[in-house]
């Protein structure tokens, strides 16, 4: 093209940037001649002027105007540039890109047409424009780039796979970023490149490998591959199958066990899964070696462990496997997003207690009886504060100590009898004021030397406790008549609703009949999972009816999917299961059907689907997980009903359909050596 046909175009693109000068009256005699027209070195320094004080606007018009005046001037390339990093100065990420590729398309020859295609990438990427960006990069690359521009359009376009979720296209730009890259750069590169590989599938590992030249960088994604190996059909399990909690491990492997089964016959899906199992013997340094080998073998992820869960969950972390923990130990979900917990915890039952006695009985006023121990203390704390969020009041709270057998002083002190009345008052009613704080309690107190926490919190009593009179040495109510309150002893003064007894049944069964002989009745019971326990029906007898207590799993409730469950689970080892085996099998259930989705590809995107997983209708409850990792569940409540545990009609879906057990002929379960 001519250059009187290049200045043409040029003066056309530019459209209205190039105004045609004003017409200017001619100045009076007195007045001096204009000075000689600006050289277009002085005219570009003017503009560039502007710019560099902040005078955007005045730059950009500047600039258009020496555009206008000198189109074939070498410094026209520089002057589009400049437009384009005054608009973008100015957030007008649209003008911008005008200027970049008017420079491109008039001037492909200058030394700038390469930054300036550059730039483009990063205005699409800035503006959100991934697919753009994607689209314009192998044109942008078959210019003749720089180093260091091109390390640039490799590191832009990785990001932008990364926002398409393309993860195999980011780790292949990665890797040519991190050729083209020097030694400061690469550390960066090196963390976007393990971030993309986490989320590729493993099985395009090799063939990338196969496209790297660099032997350095070659070992290190060989390495990578090695430790962020995802092997969707293997699941890796925790469980303490020796040691002081064996029998619990041995519970919970019946329940994996009749989960994988259950899989295979309802799904019909053939990747045969195969758990890996390891013993912690609940040993710490054991649990964390076998996260490590674990991990190492690309197991998907990991159920467990029950003990020692803290220091497993910090491994499976920096590991990034998904780990579900079997635990109550407080906080072990906190140690990261990696890290799940399903299993009963205190907070879970205070919840639902608390919800059903305001929510549905409409109870406003509460009071606590509680072991000044750890179990009781944590129980008090947890039921006051929620009781408090719901809109009612605890107005009282007396502790006993956990060796106490005769608890008429605290019952007296709830009640207002224990202090004698000063005679100047006994004509007035006394009255009994309510606590107003109470301290919270350390959370790792929970799992003290007396304290164990798999099926429930469990108290290790002493084999034998002392009766109390009106009591057979068993703990059954004699048959002669129960001692009624003294004489001329003034009536207790009962202004709550409900008490809560967060103890032991055969504790409870000692604190409830001494409320009766106490004339405190005509209140609701309400106490914490242990109370599932028939021992405490025989040892109270009436005292005991009506009582409210959650369960994380009840047997003999009539969904559908539990009565299943149990029915089989019988069938196969001849007992019916507890809460251990009910929730190895649930969490066991949750990561072979996310497992099986073909839009889990990685670990990474089984912790995403762990974390928006909602309402899972498992034998345990409906199941969700928070933002923390913690389970979501609405609990069973149970009430004591004649000598028998009735489940209350607190709302909870289940799943129906048939099931069969075949035993032996889907999935494989390993032990570790």
């Amino acid at each position: 093209m001519k250059p009187f046909h290049v200045i043409v175009v040029l003066i056309i693109s530019l459209g209205l940037w190039a105004c045609a000068p004003a017409r200017v009256a001619p100045p009076p005699a007195s007045v001096p001649a204009p000075p000689m027209e600006k050289s277009a070195a002085s005219f570009f320094s003017d503009a560039e002027a502007l710019l560099e004080s902040g005078h955007t606007d005045a730059a950009i018009v500047a600039f258009r105007a020496f555009l206008g005046r000198y189109p074939n001037d070498p410094m026209a390339s520089a002057a589009l540039m400049k437009i384009g990093l005054a608009h973008r100065a100015n957030g007008d990420g649209a003008g911008a890109q005008k200027a970049y590729e008017t420079l491109v398309a008039i001037y492909p020859q200058s030394p700038l047409a390469p930054e300036a295609r550059v730039a483009l990438l990063v205005g699409d990427y800035d503006d959100g424009r991934f697919e753009d960006l994607m689209n314009r990069v192998p044109r942008v690359l078959a210019a003749n780039l720089s180093e260091d521009q091109r390390l640039k359009v490799h590191a832009l376009a990785g990001d932008a796979a990364m926002a398409l979720d393309r993860p195999r296209a980011a780790a292949e730009h990665y890797i040519a970023a991190w050729t083209a890259a020097g030694d400061d750069d690469r550390q960066m590169i090196d963390e976007k490149l393990v971030a993309a590989l986490r989320l590729m599938d493993a099985a395009h590992m090799p063939a990338l490998l196969a496209q790297i030249e660099d032997r350095q960088l070659r070992e290190r994604i060989a390495e990578l591959a090695r430790e962020l190996t995802f092997d969707r059909t293997t699941i890796g399990c925790l469980l303490p199958l020796s040691g002081p909690y064996e029998a619990i491990g041995h519970r919970a492997l019946r329940g994996i066990e009749l989960a994988l089964n259950r899989f295979a016959e309802t799904t019909g899906d053939p990747m045969a899964p195969t758990v890996r199992v390891a013993d912690t013997a609940a040993d710490s340094g054991r649990a964390k070696a076998a996260v490590a080998a674990l991990a190492a073998d690309g197991v998907a992820a990991i159920l467990g462990p029950i003990a020692t869960a803290e220091d497993a969950a910090g491994q499976a972390q920096a590991f990034q496997v998904p780990m579900i923990t079997l635990t109550q130990k407080e906080g072990v979900a906190d140690v990261g997003d990696f890290v799940f917990r399903n299993f009963i915890t205190p907070p879970m039952q205070v919840d639902s207690l608390v919800s059903y006695a305001t929510g549905v009985l409409g109870l406003k006023r509460f009071a606590i009886l509680y072991p000044d121990e750890p179990y009781g203390t944590t129980f008090m704390n947890l039921f006051w504060d929620r009781v408090i969020e719901a809109g009612a009041e605890v107005v009282g709270a007396e502790s006993y100590g956990g060796d106490q057998t005769d608890f008429a002083a605290p019952i007296d002190k709830l009640v207002g009898l224990f202090y004698p009345v000063p005679d100047d008052l006994k004509d007035q009613p006394v009255v009994v004021t309510p606590m107003t704080d109470a301290a919270h309690v350390d959370f790792d107190l929970l799992f003290g030397h007396s304290l164990t926490g798999f099926g429930g919190i469990y108290y290790r009593l002493p084999e034998t406790l002392p009766v109390p009179p009106g009591f057979g040495p068993d703990g059954e109510t004699e048959t002669s008549p129960r001692p009624h309150r003294e004489e001329n002893k003034p009536d207790p003064i009962i202004d709550f609703d409900a008490v809560f007894i967060p103890d032991s049944p055969k504790k409870a069964g000692l604190v409830v009949p001494q409320l009766a002989y106490s004339d405190v009745t005509g209140v609701q019971l309400l106490g914490t999972n242990l109370w599932h326990a028939p021992s405490l029906m025989e040892m109270t007898r009436e005292y005991v009816q009506g009582a409210l207590f959650p369960v994380g799993f009840n047997p003999d409730s009539e969904l559908p999917e539990i009565r299943s469950f149990v029915t089989r689970f019988h069938e196969v080892y001849g007992e019916p299961p507890g809460f251990i085996e009910a929730a190895a099998y649930d969490n066991m259930r949750i990561l072979l059907e996310l497992l099986a989705h073909p839009a889990v590809r990685s670990r990474a995107g089984l912790r995403d689907a762990l974390a928006q997983l909602s309402h899972y209708p498992g034998v345990t409850g409906l199941t969700a997980f928070g933002s923390h990792g913690e389970a979501l569940k609405k609990l069973f409540l149970m009430r004591i009903q004649g000598r028998k545990f009735v489940e209350v009609d607190f709302p909870q879906d289940g799943v129906t359909g048939e099931t069969r057990f075949a035993p032996g002929d889907v999935g494989t379960i390993e032990s570790l050596p």
